[in-house]
């Protein structure tokens, strides 16, 4: 009968040892989960509230009915104007839609050109215009599907078949080099067209 109630004894102290010990376990785990929710809410609450504007967004700005210029030397050397224009930061150019530009001449005289899309590089100032690309002047018209305009040398050029239109004639080509500061127009690959003579009885 001793036996037993020593035995029973000494399983309650175990018992007891062992809730303690499961108890501390239980509290120093619940410390641990106060301190780092403490921790982890005051980390969220000193960072900086991040607004709508984010460097992928202010990479491509958008902006319509635009105008802009390139001058040198005091003169205008051309204008233009656009539906839209977006541009791009990193690729330093603007993309346009519905163009309509104006080139000056020395001797101050105006070439006109439309097209449905173009872009022009915001450092050189040179440009590119595509898609229905029409330039003209009081007296021809050159259609093309696309053309480069070099600010520098003030060349435009295209290699794509051109077509010329005026009270000469007709003309087709597969490129052409116009230069702006001789107005000097030079048509090369199977050049072909149409004369029209003024001949008088």
């Amino acid at each position: 009968m001793k036996n037993v109630t020593s035995s029973m004894a000494v399983i309650l102290h175990l018992s007891k040892r062992l809730l303690k010990r499961v108890a501390l376990t239980v509290a120093i785990v619940g410390v641990g989960i106060a301190a780092a929710a403490y921790i982890g809410y005051r980390r969220l609450s000193t960072l900086p509230e991040q607004g709508p504007s984010t460097p992928a967004a202010m990479e491509s700005m958008v902006v319509e009915r635009v105008h802009q210029s390139a001058t040198r030397d005091g003169r205008t050397e051309w204008s233009l104007d656009a539906a839209t224009a977006q541009y791009r930061l990193s690729e330093k150019d603007v993309l346009l839609t519905d163009l309509f530009a104006t080139f000056f001449t020395r001797d101050d005289q105006k070439v006109y050109l439309t097209a449905r899309h173009g872009t022009v590089m915001t450092e050189s100032h040179d440009m590119e215009a595509y898609e229905n690309v029409v330039i003209y002047n009081d007296t021809y018209r050159l259609e093309t599907g696309r053309m480069t305009y070099s600010h520098d040398s003030r060349i435009i050029t295209s290699d794509e078949p051109v077509t010329i239109t005026g009270p000469a004639g007709n003309l087709m080509a597969d490129s052409l080099r116009l230069d702006l500061k001789t107005n000097r127009l030079v048509m090369r690959g199977h050049v072909r067209g149409t004369m029209v003579t003024n001949d008088t009885p």
